[in-house]
């Protein structure tokens, strides 16, 4: 069971949501959707293999967005390439990289990945905390009221 809380430090309630499975959907599958905005932005989309990143095998994929000249003010198209490298097993990213025809450069990566299974205390409520099982949508009041 995949369970989420917020904690309502101020009257000491762990609030617990029951959180459904992820799916598995394979890395490039989501993106893979043929569409191709009508303003003339081109989309194209490669699968990039597999290969080790941080250790970890991960699944690659390249989206490239190219936007015609003076759609974003500019007077030449401006295109943004983003690279990501996911790790199946562990269902996240391991390797983002974004690089855009302005010469912008971003990656983010996930490093000293661990395999070890954390301490157990580090997801333990604090035993002053009561537990409100939460169904849907709920408000935490915070401060004083007016």
């Amino acid at each position: 069971m995949h369970v989420h809380y917020v904690l309502d430090t101020a009257n000491k309630v762990a609030h617990r949501q029951q959180l459904p499975s992820p799916p598995d959907i394979p890395v490039g599958q989501a993106k893979r959707t043929g569409y191709q905005p009508p303003d003339g932005t081109k989309i194209e989309s490669e699968e990039l293999g597999t290969k080790l990143v941080e250790g970890e095998f991960a699944e690659g994929f390249r989206s490239t967005i190219t936007s015609p000249a003076r759609s974003q003010g500019s007077d030449r198209p401006v295109s943004t390439t983003s690279e990501t490298w996911m790790s199946r097993e562990l269902r996240v990213v391991i390797l983002l990289k974004t690089n855009d025809s302005n010469l912008n450069e971003t990656s983010v990566r996930l490093t000293n990945i661990s395999r070890f299974e954390p301490d157990a205390s580090l997801f333990e409520l604090p035993p002053e905390y009561t537990i409100a099982e939460e169904s849907g949508a709920f408000t935490i009041q915070w401060g004083s009221p007016r």
